[in-house]
């Protein structure tokens, strides 16, 4: 091709494939270098084109008249770079640097260089230099290999702990990998008592089971027993690489009621650090491709359909729009490794950019990384390994800002996240690599990874409780919260449970706390106080009998010594007593009207019940 002074070049003379061009022109007389020379693409199945300089037109006068709204203008700025404009429907025209995709006119104005001399040449481009990148379409990668579920659950009511839940129903989506396995989430089959799939295009449907769970990481693995369900049915390959900022996916499911799969696209926002559960923060992606009920457990595809990452939830917030979040493949992977779950440090650490505050610490003056450890969790191996006021320095060999973040990975300038980054990676009993800063020196230290276990859990497995007369004792958990303020406990909630929730700290490994959940009625006679006991229901129990109690067991066994009177004190001063035996009669009828089966209900590990 040839610049004209004419826009006369004939759509026939253009190739039905892409073409990758450079136009060579010669650098102006100046002393200086001349810049990279821009690079221009035309797409597939161009039906007219023209090429010209910008510089030949004036407003409204281009070939054709105003730009098709599919047409992109371009233009690189450089003493020898030329802006050209393709004149054609659903025509591309960029730089290799992606610096407009805004459709527009052509205005005089717009020509800032210098224009070709005649008979400059338009070269091909080296066979090295990127292809065009055409729209994403995942239709064409989804078959039948993306799974309905259909999810019956019966779970453990919290709140009132002898008794369960009204039974529920809810779809999702799961996508198979190989090995007669589905994958999901774990929010998707938690509590399910009867779990069924549904081939894409299909009516029937199979059995499914639960193989395994992960609370912590919301994945989960179901196998069908029916040999019929695997026939033809093609694994989903994975990416095992993240995805670059601004890369199209596709989110594929069955949001709502429909029974059609239903894909959604958009771009990755952001690859950052969040929590899956309150002591658990891990890898996401955010996209801002629709997620919705129903897509739970759905893959998220690539250009190529290689799966980068399963659907998991979506923001939802009268300020925010179109931010879904997506667990990666690299914790897909350190799932189906199944080898504990996430590796626990143990530690919080305060962000350390005061110089004041290092120099106290005898950190050299030009040292800038590193962290203050301000809690140690006793109940994880690091207890006997960091200390409060350690700096650390270091994590397998690689730096820890002041401010508590690391690289993401190598290649991916410009983004860091948090320093837990590095210990999701690994399995609880894996050992990581510390150089920290202690007493003036600096030390290495081999620190055995553990397992989450906060004082207020999120998971805590099945309801416990403890009937004394009519009061019944429960420990704190999440669940608990869930179900007696609502899924925004932390807005409802008492504070003093709040910042259990948030800021709590075990003093031992088998450490609960213990709440008044309810004062149940049932004997006129022994209910004269009833009122007054209504008004500690959801209070904090501190003591029993001027004794402090660490768990549920403890207070069993110590109920099971005591004399006549039973004292309870509460964290804001309240107390209950009890006379024993009176408490035995009350605590009879109360099973019999309330329909409670067992006085209590404890943890295995615990007393037996």
């Amino acid at each position: 091709f040839v610049w004209l002074q004419e826009p006369t070049l004939p759509a026939a003379a253009m190739a039905p494939h892409v073409q990758v061009l450079r136009c060579a022109v010669p650098p102006p007389p100046l002393a200086l270098p001349p810049p990279p020379l821009p690079v221009l693409e035309l797409p597939l199945r161009v039906r007219a084109a023209v090429i010209a300089p910008l510089g030949s037109w004036s407003r409204g006068d281009a070939p054709g008249g105003e730009l098709p709204g599919h047409g992109r203008l371009c233009s690189a700025f450089g003493l020898t770079a030329v802006a050209a404009v393709a004149v054609c429907r659903g025509v591309r025209l960029r730089t290799k640097a992606r610096l407009c995709s805004t459709s527009v006119r052509a205005p005089r104005s717009a020509c800032l260089l210098p224009r070709p001399a005649r008979g400059a040449i338009l070269e091909e481009e080296d066979a090295d230099m990127e292809e065009e990148e055409l729209p994403l379409d995942a239709a064409r990668f989804v078959g039948n290999n993306v799974i309905k579920l259909f999810v019956t659950s019966c779970s453990a009511s919290y709140v009132r702990p002898w008794s369960t839940r009204s039974q529920s129903f809810g779809t999702g989506t799961a996508f198979p990998i190989g090995e007669r396995r589905l994958l999901t989430n774990a929010h998707v089959v938690k509590d399910a008592t009867v779990v069924r799939v549904q081939r894409c295009g299909e009516f029937r449907k199979y059995a499914a089971r639960v193989e395994r769970f992960s609370q912590s990481q919301d994945l989960a693995l179901l196998t069908v027993d029916s040999d019929d369900f695997w026939v033809d049915l093609e694994e989903v390959k994975f990416n095992d690489s993240l995805p670059a900022l601004q890369e199209e996916v596709a989110v594929v499911g069955y949001p709502g009621d429909s029974d059609n799969i239903c894909i959604t696209q958009g771009v990755v926002s952001r690859v950052d650090m969040s929590f899956y559960t309150n002591d658990v923060q891990l890898l996401v992606l955010q996209i801002d491709a629709a997620i919705n009920a129903g897509n739970s457990g759905g893959p998220v595809l690539d250009e190529s359909g290689r799966c980068v990452g399963v659907a998991f939830e979506k923001m939802t917030s009268e300020e925010i729009d179109n931010v879904g979040y997506v667990i990666p493949t690299e914790v897909v992977r350190s799932f189906l490794d199944d080898k504990g779950g996430v590796g626990y440090a143990g530690f919080q650490y305060q962000p350390f950019e005061s110089s004041a505050a290092r120099a106290s610490l005898g950190l050299p003056a030009g040292e800038k990384r590193g962290v203050r450890v301000r809690y140690v969790d006793a109940s994880a191996p690091s207890h006997a390994t960091l200390h409060v006021d350690d700096v650390i320095l270091r994590i397998d060999g690689v730096d820890i800002g002041y401010d508590g973040t690391v690289p993401l990975a190598a290649g991916r300038s410009g983004e860091r996240v948090h320093l837990s980054y590095l210990m999701s990676r690994r399995h609880p009993k894996d050992v990581c690599k510390f150089e920290a800063w202690r007493d003036g020196k600096g030390l290495s230290l081999d620190l055995t990874l553990g397992t989450s276990c906060p004082l207020v859990p999120c998971s805590p497995g099945p309801a416990e409780y403890l009937l004394v007369g009519g009061l019944v004792f429960v420990p704190l958990t999440e669940p608990y919260l869930e179900g007696q303020y609502g899924k925004d406990f932390y807005r409802d909630a008492p504070s003093l449970m709040v910042y259990m929730v948030e800021e709590g700290r075990r003093s031992s490994i088998d450490e609960q706390v213990l709440v008044l959940g309810h004062a149940l009625c049932a004997d006129g006679d022994f209910d004269d106080a009833a009122e007054e006991v209504q008004g500690t229901v959801h209070s904090i129990l501190k003591s029993f009998n001027g004794v402090p109690v660490r768990n549920l067991r403890e207070l069993a066994a110590a109920l099971a010594g005591a004399g006549r009177w039973l004292r309870f004190e509460f964290r804001h001063g309240e107390v209950i007593v009890l006379d024993s035996e009176a408490a035995e009669k009350h605590r009879r009828q109360v099973m019999e009207v309330h329909r409670i089966q067992h006085p209590m209900c404890l943890r295995k590990d615990d007393v037996a019940a």
